[in-house]
């Protein structure tokens, strides 16, 4: 009886750690995101401003 609760346990653990895995990947990802656009658009008007 214990085992199965502790198996059934486990396999839910697990289960959480990918789906915050993938949470982790996307907030990540949109952070990267945005930090590029941001880099990118001071990097233009940078370029804008010196002509």
């Amino acid at each position: 009886m214990v085992a199965a609760d502790l198996a059934r346990s486990l396999a839910n653990l697990s289960y959480m750690g990918g789906v915050v895995v993938l949470l982790l990947v996307i907030i990540g990802g949109l952070f990267f995101m945005v930090l590029v656009c941001l880099c990118f658009l001071s990097h233009r008007s940078d370029a804008a401003a010196l002509i």
